[in-house]
């Protein structure tokens, strides 16, 4: 493995780095801004402004109302002013409060930080005319179909004002929060801003970033303007958040009568989070009985196939970063899932406790994950405690910017000696302008498969050459084989034991500026999977599509999917039917429609008919949503799916209702409504909770979920009202040292 890792280096070493000029951000050593959203004041009046450029819907014009913004910092705080003139003020749109709200019906400023200058992560923090706070992570330059973590969440502030001459946005972030690596009293960063207009679609930013990766071409962060703070002094971050936790469950089992037993349990709970800077780059969160976020529900899903459904971590002790740790062979695919500690066969178990070191130490970012597990016998009949620990490294190889090499290791350990490892190296090489070179290696081992000598059994290998780019042609070209015994038990895995070639060609087309389009592209997509046995063929996927972007944000999108499945193992779609082993050939046609987001009502529209397995599957779904003034927003997903399985005699039908109701009183108190249904389980799931976040750290939750049959009576004996019913009330009060 040193080996490999020194002729990736090595490969890379006559590429030189493309020079770059620097925004040289001013310190105030005097008087700091008040922050109330005026930026009119002496302090933000002496400081220079600086002007955006548009890249969507065009990209040779100045924007259509003047926008800049001006930047500073003191030896806490980083200061950020964004000017939002507008000659229409009426027109300004906002059409929420709600923390972390992401829709684009909303006007947009924002700032986003490279705050380690890796030219691949970034640090983003936005707000809207009404002053709410949106951040999140952006991770692997801005590349995917949503390259950001919107679950992370940070302290900082930010305070607005609306006049008759546009909006004006003043934020002040903490240095603490930003985490950084300093060099002689100075720091080195990358730094873009932005605005968006709604009813415009219009895109601006700091620096000119060009559009021709799609969507999120100003997210780019290979693309950030280099940024230097000088005369910094290192702010260690030195805060801990607890939280208290109490609450009543019902649920019922059933007996031997046979009826429902009543089943009840007083919740009550105390944790902790801490957060200290070790060092200027080091930083050291430590955890006590973990919140396993119970204030939050996954959204429920239809699954049609015979692989798990992946689901993000929303706990925020894994999410500050996160990035440091991923360690992926694709999107889904990675040798580690935070969200397998703390989880036993699907059901959640007490996490006592642990620690994790983040930073950079010389060029290389460090991750360091130590946390234990305790199953209790009184719920699952056993006592036994688990050992989960990650160590992620990875370093910006010498003189080229875009190109890294890493290492993972992780491992779960029990005290009756079962073992679990898991270890691998990976490479991104930037060959050349927006060509890429990715390999990945990794190997599991267990009590029972160290014994095997066969070194391609428990080896996972992924090598991927790609062009990365919107404009003209597109490709990713990749290998992927994972043998019989790998087994990423930290990990998450749709499929083992194969061989893969997969393609992705696509040729994409931006208009001259006077065209109503914004981008169309031309896409074939094809996997093909062979078992690693007899090296037949199990599967294909091949799709060709269409997609094509407005200017007034439309999209419109078709797809052609072809799936070849020669399945070896029956699997079950419903308690009635069961998909036989055998060879189908399914082919489909899909398409998808937006509307605007430019106005405070939009929707969604999909559909899709094809073959099924040997049956005929007819879908579509529909997504409005409203906004109502920046009070109410009321959203409703409604998907129906129905395959008729004519050789069976059987039908499979589902409805799943997804309806979403928020109250925002303002951006510090808000209500929450989600009722779920879902006609194959034939239950109604309800997650409702009050959130006042008097400032951020500080948290008041009341939450109720509640699962309700519809079918009561067509079972013997009858089935409860409510499977299972949940009251919390959760506080977490963050104190902050430094």
């Amino acid at each position: 493995m040193k080996l490999f890792i020194a002729l990736m280096i090595s490969l890379l070493c006559y590429l030189p780095f493309h020079a770059q000029s620097t925004l040289h951000i001013p310190k105030l050593n005097g008087e700091e801004p008040k922050l109330d959203g005026d930026l009119f004041e002496d302090v933000w009046n002496n400081l220079e402004f600086t002007e955006l450029h548009m890249i969507n819907p065009y990209d040779d014009r100045a924007p259509s109302e003047r926008s800049y913004f001006k930047i500073a910092y003191s030896d806490k705080y980083l200061y950020f002013a964004s000017f939002n003139y507008d000659s229409t003020p009426e027109l300004i749109q906002s059409t929420s409060k709600k923390r972390d709200e992401l829709q684009l019906n909303n006007d947009w400023c924002g700032i986003l930080l490279d705050s380690y200058n890796d030219n691949e992560n970034a640090l983003s923090f936005c707000t809207t005319p009404a002053a709410l706070r949106l951040d999140y992570q952006v991770i692997n330059d801005g590349e995917g179909d949503f390259p950001a973590n919107i679950d992370w969440n940070a302290i900082w502030e930010v305070e607005t004002m609306k006049t008759e001459e546009g909006w004006f946005a003043e934020f002040r972030i903490p240095l603490s929060t930003l985490r950084y690596q300093l060099i002689d009293d100075k720091v080195v960063l990358g730094f873009s801003a932005f605005r968006f207009i709604a009813r415009k679609s219009e895109w601006s930013t700091y620096p000119d970033i060009p559009n021709k990766w799609g969507f999120w071409s100003w997210a780019k962060v290979s693309q950030f303007q280099d940024a230097q703070l000088e005369g910094v002094k290192a702010v260690n971050p030195f805060y801990f958040s607890p939280y208290i936790l109490g609450g009543y469950q019902q649920s019922f089992e059933l007996n031997d009568a046979p009826d429902y037993t009543k089943m009840e349990i007083w919740k009550r709970e105390i944790g902790m989070d801490m957060k200290f800077g070790l060092a200027k780059n080091l930083t050291l969160d430590l955890t006590v009985n973990t919140d396993f976020a119970q204030v939050e529900a996954d959204d429920q899903e239809v699954n049609l196939t015979r692989f798990s459904l992946f689901f993000p971590e929303k706990r925020q002790f894994f999410m500050e970063r996160s990035n440091v740790f991923e360690f992926n062979f694709s999107e889904e695919s990675r040798l580690f899932y935070s969200r397998t500690i703390g989880l036993n066969d699907g059901y959640q178990v007490p996490l006592l406790g642990g620690g994790r070191i983040t930073g950079r130490v010389g060029d290389w970012d460090l991750g360091i994950m130590s946390l234990q597990t305790q199953i209790n016998q009184k719920y699952y009949g056993f006592d036994e405690t688990t050992n989960h620990t990650v160590i992620r490294s990875r370093k910006q190889l010498n003189l080229n910017k875009n190109s890294y090499a890493g290492f993972i290791l992780n491992s779960k350990i029990t005290p009756d000696g079962n073992k679990y490892f898991g270890y691998g190296i990976d490479a991104i090489l930037n060959l050349k302008d927006d060509t890429y070179l990715k390999v990945v290696l990794a190997q599991t081992i267990d009590n029972e498969t160290v014994k095997e000598y066969n070194i391609l059994d428990p080896t996972r290998f992924l090598a991927q050459y790609e062009k990365r780019t919107f404009e003209g042609l597109s490709y990713n070209f990749n290998i992927e084989r994972s043998g019989n015994t790998y087994d990423p038990q930290m990990g998450f895995e749709f499929r083992s034991d194969f061989s893969k070639f997969g393609h992705i060609v696509s040729y994409g087309i931006m208009p001259e500026n006077d065209s109503k389009v914004l981008r169309s592209s031309f896409s074939v997509k094809g996997d093909y999977y062979f078992r690693n046995a007899d090296q037949s063929l199990e599967t294909i996927n091949f799709t060709p599509s269409f997609n094509r972007v407005t200017k007034r944000s439309t999209e419109l999108s078709f797809e052609l999917p072809y799936v070849f499945d020669d399945l070896k193992d029956p699997f079950e779609l419903s308690d009635k039917i069961k998909i036989q082993s055998g060879k189908y050939n399914n082919i489909g046609l899909a398409a998808n429609y937006s509307t605007s987001s430019e106005k405070p009502l939009e929707s969604n529209f999909y559909a899709f008919t094809g073959n099924f397995y040997g049956g005929w599957q007819n879908s579509f779904s529909i997504a409005p949503s409203l906004s109502i003034g920046n009070t109410w927003n009321i959203s409703l997903n409604y998907y129906y799916y129905r395959i008729d399985f004519k050789e069976l005699n059987e039908v499979y039908q589902n409805h799943l209702l997804r309806f979403k109701l928020w109250y925002m009183y303002s951006t510090k108190l808000s209500a929450y409504a989600n009722v779920q249904y879902n006609s194959l389980n034939e239950s109604f799931f309800i997650n409702a909770k009050i959130r006042y976040n008097p400032k951020e750290g500080n948290d008041l939750y009341i939450v109720l979920n509640d699962d309700l049959n519809t079918s009561r009576f067509q079972n013997h004996p009858s089935l409860p009202f409510s499977n299972q019913r949940t009251i919390l009330i959760k506080y977490t009060h963050t104190f902050r040292l430094r």
